[in-house]
């Protein structure tokens, strides 16, 4: 499914993001499945001023957030732990490193290698237990919400690489992470996942594509 261009990007303010941090720290206090730092202005690219993320999903962001203390998120992030192994082959960073440098093959290969290495894939800051960055915790707890299979699910840590932080925005066209790909495809980033969460393409996407865990009447049937 093809993501919206981020040509025309709202800004975030730090007031803003202080708001989410504060919605996410609290409702926090209820599970300690989630001990991942608060919501920080630098989380997405390094920037300290502003974040992309579209002025509607602000407000849907602050009500996904309010569901932290879910089961099925708690036990999503706990199984999908698995270990994001680091894509093969990844070199050490060049020392100079241009913004629109392109891509070698050995990087490509490795990123269409973990792109391919489940249904659900999503590159993120830190991992699922305990994410760096307030939209990648953001976008654990709608997968978890959405009921995706953690077998089916491997998540990818940036911060491990930074190779593999730079790689992937000039893989997808996409300036920000994180980035969920199902089936291969590039669903888009927290804000485009909000959206698709909250009027109901992301449940339909993950149902056609048969990613959903099984329900335990199902299981037993």
């Amino acid at each position: 499914m093809p993501a919206s261009s981020p040509s025309s990007p709202h800004y975030i303010t730090h007031s803003a993001i202080r708001t989410i941090s504060h919605l996410s720290s609290t409702a926090s206090t209820l599970t300690t499945s989630f001990n991942a730092p608060q919501y920080s202005p630098t989380c997405s690219q390094g920037q300290s001023s502003a974040q992309y993320v579209g002025k509607k999903s602000r407000s849907s962001l602050q009500l996904c957030l309010a569901t932290i203390a879910n089961p099925s998120v708690q036990n999503f992030a706990r199984q999908a732990v698995r270990p994001a192994a680091r894509p093969i082959a990844f070199r050490a960073p060049l020392p100079f490193l241009t913004q629109h440098r392109l891509l070698s093959d050995e990087t490509r290969q490795a990123i269409e290698s973990a792109v391919g290495s489940a249904p659900v894939v999503l590159f993120m800051k830190g991992t699922p237990e305990t994410p760096q960055c307030g939209f990648s915790r953001a976008s654990i707890q709608i997968l978890g919400l959405q009921g995706v299979d953690p077998s089916k699910f491997a998540a990818f840590n940036v911060l491990a690489d930074p190779e593999l932080r730079q790689g992937i925005k000039e893989f997808s066209d996409w300036p920000t992470i994180p980035q969920l790909y199902v089936d291969k495809e590039f669903v888009g980033g927290c804000d485009i996942l909000v959206s698709m969460h909250q009027n109901g393409e992301l449940a339909k996407l993950l149902e056609e594509k048969k990613v959903l865990a099984e329900a335990e009447g199902e299981k037993k049937e």
